[in-house]
């Protein structure tokens, strides 16, 4: 009886685990939250002091960033249907931090001696994209 409790038991949390695969759709979800990060980090750049702060925060953003990119290398190549709901997400407004992104980058190059400090955290972000 035991044995066929546990039995159950173990099919059940393997099935359970087959439903937590990752996706195309999660990739792009996880990136969007990266990015949006990303963002609100660049916005507080605002003196020497923020810049020096946003540092660590940059590195470790290219940390997940970089972590995101193998999960989505290890997923393959997309099919035609994953790269339909990947776009129609996107559409959706997964991708709203984009535009935002390019500006705070312009913005800070309009600051030297701010861009001068975050620039080698913001070139290992820009690597991992």
């Amino acid at each position: 009886m035991t044995k066929t409790m546990l039995t159950v038991l173990l099919s059940a949390l393997s099935l359970t685990l087959a439903g937590c695969g990752d996706s195309f759709e999660k990739v792009m979800e996880d990136r969007t939250e990266i990015q949006t990060e990303f963002v609100a980090v660049l916005k507080a750049v605002t003196d020497e002091s923020s810049a020096k702060a946003a540092v660590p925060k940059l590195e470790s953003l290219a940390e997940r960033m970089k972590a995101v990119e193998a999960r989505e290398k290890a997923l393959g190549e997309p099919t035609e249907e994953d790269m339909k709901r990947v776009v129609e997400k996107a559409l959706s407004g997964g991708m709203k931090d984009a535009p935002s992104s390019y500006q705070e980058i312009v913005r800070l190059n309009k600051r030297p001696e701010l861009a001068q400090i975050i620039k080698p955290a913001l070139t290992k972000y820009q690597d991992a994209e």
